[in-house]
C-alpha cells in the first residue's frame, strides 16, 4: 500500500509518546510507520506492510499465547473473516511493554455492524458458525486448560443465583438510591425464582453427563459477539477483538448472541429464527444444544450481570444506568415469557 500523500510524522510521535515506544520498540515492530491514527482503544497504522492495528493490552502473556495460537489455528483451517495477528521480531505475537503487552493485527476494513438489520444479523451467525467449525480439533494443551470454561455452567448458575438472593441483605447494608431500592424490592424475587427454575432445568438436563460426550459441540468461542466487534464488509461479517476467547460449548456463544439481540428487539421470535437459520446453514445443531440454549435464555443473566457490575463498581454514575437497565428488564418480563414459550414449541 502506498503511504498517504500527507506525511503525518507528528501523529507517529504522539503514538510513541502515548505508548512510550523506544527506537528499539519500533525496530521490534518490524515495520515502517508512515502515519498513525487513534481509533477506539487502538491505533490505525499506515505502514510498509499495509494498514495495521496496534493495541496495548493488560492481558497476561499466557492468555495472549492461547488467543493468538487459537486464532492461527482457525486461519489455518481457512476461516479468514477475522483479524490476523502480525508477529514481532521476537517471534511472538505480542511485545512486552512495561506492565502491558502490545499486539499488532491486520486492520479489518468496513463499518461496525447493525444488528437491527436482518441480513447483517444472519451473516453474523454464519461467521460465528464458520469460526466454531474452523476451531474444531484445536489442541487444548495442558497450559491452555485453565482458559477453558467447559463444565462450569452449573457452578456459574449457582454463583449468580447466590448473588441475586443476597440483594435483600445488600439493600439493608448499603445505601442505594431510593428509586433503585424500590425497584429491586418489588421485582428481585421474580428474577430469583427464574434463576432457581433455570438451575432445576439444568439439573434435569444432566449437564455433567452431556459434557462427557460433547466433543462435537465444543469449540473456541469468540465470547464477545457484539456489534462493534462485528465488521460489515462486502456483504459479510468479519470478526475482531478476540480478547475474551475461551473454550466451551458452542451454544454458549450462540445463546449470548441471541440474548443480546432478543433483548434489543423486545424478544421477537423472528430474531432467534434468523440467527439460528444463519448458524445452521453452515452446521446443524444437536437437540441437546437447543435445550441448553433454552436454559441459558431462561436464566436472568442480564439482571444478575447488572447487579454484579453495580455492586462491584461502586461508582455513582452507575446508579441511573442500573436503574434504567433493570426497569427495561422488568418491562420485558411478559414479552420474554411469551418468547420462551414459542421458542420451546418450535425447537424443543
Amino acid at each position: 500500500m502506498k503511504p498517504p500523500k500527507i506525511q503525518a510524522s507528528a501523529t507517529v510521535k504522539i503514538l510513541c509518546e502515548r505508548y512510550k515506544l523506544t527506537p528499539r520498540d519500533l525496530e521490534n515492530l518490524n515495520i515502517k510507520i508512515y502515519q498513525a491514527k487513534p481509533v477506539r482503544k487502538a491505533w490505525k497504522l499506515y505502514t510498509s506492510l499495509g494498514v495495521l492495528s496496534l493495541k496495548k493490552t493488560s492481558i497476561h502473556p499466557d492468555r495472549l499465547t492461547f488467543i493468538t495460537e487459537g486464532a492461527a489455528y482457525i486461519h489455518q483451517n481457512n476461516f479468514h473473516k477475522m483479524i490476523e495477528y502480525h508477529p514481532f521480531n521476537n517471534g511472538k505475537f505480542f511485545l512486552p511493554k512495561e506492565n502491558s503487552n502490545l499486539i499488532l493485527t491486520k486492520w479489518v476494513n468496513g463499518k461496525e455492524s447493525d444488528m437491527t438489520e436482518p441480513r447483517q444479523e444472519y451473516q453474523a451467525a454464519v461467521s460465528m458458525a464458520q469460526f466454531h467449525q474452523a476451531s474444531r480439533g484445536f489442541n487444548l494443551a495442558e497450559d491452555f486448560k485453565r482458559f477453558s470454561r467447559l463444565g462450569c455452567m452449573e457452578d456459574d448458575f449457582a454463583r449468580y443465583q447466590k448473588e441475586i438472593s443476597a440483594v435483600q441483605t445488600l439493600l439493608s447494608n448499603r445505601s442505594f438510591p431510593e428509586k433503585l431500592t424500590k425497584l429491586l424490592l418489588e421485582h428481585n424475587n421474580y428474577f430469583l425464582q427464574k434463576a432457581e427454575k433455570a438451575q432445576e432445568l439444568l439439573k434435569e438436563f444432566n449437564y455433567p453427563r452431556y459434557i462427557q460426550h460433547a466433543q462435537n459441540a465444543s469449540a473456541l468461542l469468540h465470547n464477545d459477539f457484539i456489534y462493534h466487534n462485528l465488521i460489515w464488509q462486502h456483504g459479510e461479517i468479519h470478526l475482531i477483538d478476540l480478547d475474551y476467547m475461551t473454550f466451551d460449548l458452542r451454544c454458549i456463544d450462540i445463546a449470548k448472541f441471541l440474548r443480546r439481540n432478543l433483548r434489543q428487539s423486545n424478544w421477537k421470535l423472528r430474531v432467534a429464527e434468523n440467527i439460528i437459520k444463519g448458524y445452521t446453514s453452515i452446521t446443524p445443531l444437536e437437540q441437546e444444544e437447543y435445550n441448553l440454549i433454552y436454559i441459558l435464555l431462561y436464566f436472568p443473566y442480564k439482571y444478575w450481570q447488572t447487579l454484579h457490575f453495580y455492586h462491584t463498581s461502586r461508582r455513582k454514575e452507575y446508579h441511573r444506568r442500573t436503574y434504567n437497565t433493570i426497569k427495561q428488564l422488568v418491562s420485558q418480563k411478559d414479552k420474554k415469557s411469551g418468547f420462551l414459550k414459542r421458542f420451546k414449541e418450535k425447537y424443543l
